[in-house]
């Protein structure tokens, strides 16, 4: 999935944990503990490697400048959700709202993937990440949720179904 959004200057290329670009940008995510805090839920490995998962490198004129994956959310034993993981964004990016970008781009995918729902754990003390979920339609979920990072959820939109229309 290489998509441009409407800003020619930014783009959003699919990777592996292990590509050039992406493995920096995770080991900056995780010292910084991510959407998560540091030791809550799986490594930032985990967000792209299983089944159902997916990692995202955003560029912004062609250089690397921040990340974000997901993953099968283990605690919705339907697998209707995905859980966000390790969304990261360099310094000096984070004002031009490239975080939303690249949570839109995160939801689109999971949308396209057949997921209906989006999920997130935010540690406490993240009060911009927080603020960034719930201005984005997120709102606290108990499936999942602990003392140490609550779940915040966000339901996609339903698939379009096909109106068949003619005679029976």
């Amino acid at each position: 999935m290489d998509r441009k959004l409407g800003q020619p200057d930014v783009e959003f290329h699919v990777r592996h944990e292990g590509d050039q670009d992406a493995a920096p940008l995770l080991a900056l995510a995780a010292a910084q503990g991510g959407t998560q805090e540091p030791g809550a839920g799986p490594a930032a490995d985990d967000c792209a490697t299983g089944e159902g998962g997916l990692l995202l490198v955003a560029y912004v004129n062609r250089r690397p400048t921040g990340c974000g994956g997901y993953r099968q959310f283990a605690a919705d034993p339907a697998g209707e959700t995905v859980e966000i993981t390790r969304m990261y964004v360099v310094p000096g990016s984070q004002l031009a709202g490239l975080a939303r970008l690249i949570l839109a781009e995160l939801e689109g995918a999971a949308e396209e993937d057949g997921y209906r729902r989006v999920a997130v754990r935010i540690g406490h003390g993240r009060r911009a990440a927080r603020a960034l979920f719930e201005i984005t339609g997120y709102r606290p979920w108990p499936v999942g949720s602990d003392a140490g990072a609550p779940v915040y959820a966000k339901n996609l939109p339903p698939p379009e179904e096909t109106l068949v229309t003619g005679s029976p």
